[in-house]
């Protein structure tokens, strides 16, 4: 019994519709196990190991061997000069140097993980778009398929007026050709919707396949005040400004280049005999010989890369502004066009159909009239979904722009 019970759960559990996909779900769902995400914290970990690292002092160095042993006898004693060797060398690399390299070290970390937080930005909007391309694309669908239902209404209307006499045979044919190009229209929407759904998949995982919820309505929502302001808030002149600081430390190395590095070397000679052993220090130093041919080019790389940064930082906030002004117009135009659309478009479509029904039923006009009615009317409609979803499209990428992202 309890058997049959635990089938019967799982039957149902299985038959159970899924959710509907909402677009606010589409962000959480679009970070969580994200593998570009995962490599770039693996990358910012890394970069912040080498951090310390670049800060220490390189590994010491350890010999051991024989001096001056005398090859005819081979014997340990017989020369005063004989000796086994034991001794470290520590290079002394000048401390401005590896404070730079660590500096250096730390700067790429941090561009690495606000690279991190402007790709969940680029993720969310992706995602966002994607499920609004897959929603269009579906509920357009299904009125191209009522769109369909008409003209193929209008076809057997003229094949029975054609045999009656009321219309030509030419206009048959018209018809049966607008009915043929329009299920062209058919397939390249289904085209369009499978690779939307497709590029859901890409962001969301296995939950991209789920049916999608209603569109979100827009009509309360408006653009903040001073959006042009919040674009140096933006994570990508965040990220940015880290390159920046990251060519600066460069700078940084480079000029460090200039101080000498120190070496220290320590050996013990013991000798047999009963003679005395021996004790060897030495001090070495690295001294830049010619910095017009080494350092002084590598500083003036470093300084050109300094200021190719700047002016790509300033590049990348002048394109967020125009990619903002073209998102705040395509929203404007958006909202007035669906505005008209549903004001006067669409009851004027609606009262053609009521007079053309009125004219049809009083003989004035014939059935093709009230097809080709309502068939204008299916098309306002269609385009009130384009320019809905243009709407949200336009505000995902506003908000992209405008906001610190999740």
């Amino acid at each position: 019994m309890a058997g049959c019970l635990l089938v019967l759960c799982t039957q149902v559990r299985a038959s159970a519709p899924e959710q509907p996909l909402a677009l606010s779900e589409v962000a959480g769902l679009a970070l969580q196990e994200q593998p570009l995400l995962a490599a770039q914290v693996a990358q910012a970990a890394a970069a912040r190991e080498v951090a310390v690292a670049a800060r220490q002092l390189p590994d010491p160095r350890w010999r051991f061997g024989l001096t001056s042993l005398p090859v005819d006898t081979f014997e340990f004693d017989q020369e005063p000069m004989t000796q086994v060797v034991i001794g470290v060398s520590q290079p002394l690399p000048a401390r401005e140097k590896r404070h730079q390299a660590g500096l250096r070290a730390e700067r790429e970390a941090a561009l690495k993980e606000l690279g991190m937080q402007a790709s969940r930005n680029r993720i969310v909007r992706d995602a966002r778009l994607a499920w609004l391309d897959a929603y269009q694309a579906e509920a357009a669908q299904a009125w191209l398929k009522r769109i369909e239902s008409e003209l193929m209404r209008q076809v057997e209307w003229s094949e029975v007026a054609y045999k009656t006499g009321q219309v030509a045979q030419d206009e048959v044919l018209a018809l049966r050709g607008r009915l043929a190009s329009f299920r062209d229209r058919i397939d390249e929407q289904h085209r369009r919707s499978g690779r939307a759904r497709a590029e859901l998949v890409r962001w969301l995982g296995e939950p991209g396949r789920r049916p999608l919820a209603e569109l979100p309505g827009e009509a309360n929502w408006q653009p903040g005040q001073g959006v042009d302001d919040r674009i140096d808030g933006h994570p990508d002149m965040a990220w940015a400004q880290a390159g920046v600081a990251l060519a600066e430390a460069e700078a940084g190395q480079a000029r460090a280049a200039y101080r000498p590095d120190w070496n220290l070397d320590l050996a013990y000679g013991l000798r047999g005999g009963d003679r005395p052993d021996f004790v060897s220090v030495m001090v070495g130093v690295e001294w830049p010989l010619s910095p017009g041919l080494r350092q002084d080019r590598q500083l003036a790389a470093r300084l050109s890369n300094l200021e190719a940064s700047r002016h790509q930082a300033e590049d990348r906030r002048r394109v967020l502004h125009s990619e903002l002004e073209v998102a705040l117009a395509d929203w404007r135009a958006a909202r007035d066009r669906l505005a008209r659309l549903e004001s006067e478009i669409l009851p004027l479509a609606v009262r053609r159909v009521d007079s053309a029904l009125t004219a049809y039923r009083t003989g004035q006009r014939g059935f093709g009239q009230v097809q080709e009615a309502r068939r204008a009317e299916l098309e306002a409609g269609l385009a009130g979904l384009e320019l809905r979803v243009a709407l949200a499209r336009a505000r995902v990428v506003i908000e992209y722009l405008t906001e610190e992202g999740p």
